[in-house]
């Protein structure tokens, strides 16, 4: 996992060396229970690559990981975590329920930027800038051949995870569905 310190996370060096990232355990306590080795994983809204990393190595050589983040102000960083993976591709892209160039919203921490402008209904409403990215739909991304059925998704994208699976419904609605982690939150969900 690479981190650029020059955009914090100085609290990834506190209690070093440890044996699993101090972020979110209970998602990598799902994931680390139902993905498998040979398994395809998507890591929607990948964001640094921490969850990228815990993916790869539970799938193994032979499965393969499919990393999706938008956010050019992130993408340095896990450009370089992704490239240390033998079985991943990076795609600098939003997954949504279309195919279009489109808006994303990235307030003070970039971590948590998202194609929802969730921010807008905090009290305390953070700054936001606006950067264009380019959005694509799982299912055109599985149709042309460019990405694998999955058999795990991992979707975190800050509010915008209807608009995910939306777009891939040819994905999702199966007889052997892939398994999906995702995120609900207050700031999220409403609005």
């Amino acid at each position: 996992l690479y981190i650029d310190m020059r955009h914090g996370h100085h609290e990834l060096l506190r209690d070093t060396p440890y044996t699993e990232v101090p972020w979110e355990r209970g998602e990598q306590r799902v994931m680390k229970h139902f993905v498998k080795p040979g398994d395809v994983a998507f890591d929607i809204g990948a964001n640094i690559g921490m969850h990228s990393v815990l993916l790869s190595k539970l799938i193994g050589p032979t499965g393969h990981l499919y990393a999706f983040e938008p956010n050019r102000e992130l993408l340095p960083q896990l450009e370089r975590t992704i490239a240390g993976l033998t079985n991943a591709t990076l795609f600098p892209i939003a997954l949504s329920d279309v195919s279009e160039e489109a808006s994303l919203f990235v307030p003070l921490d970039a971590m948590k930027s998202s194609l929802a402008n969730w921010t807008v209904i905090r009290d305390d409403q953070e700054r936001v800038h606006e950067v264009k990215c380019s959005v694509r739909r799982m299912d055109d991304l599985l149709q042309q051949g460019e990405v694998q059925p999955p058999d795990f998704i991992k979707c975190d994208v800050e509010g915008a995870e209807l608009m995910v699976f939306k777009g891939g419904i040819l994905a999702i609605d199966l007889e052997n569905a892939p398994i999906l982690l995702f995120e609900a939150n207050a700031y999220t969900v409403e609005g």
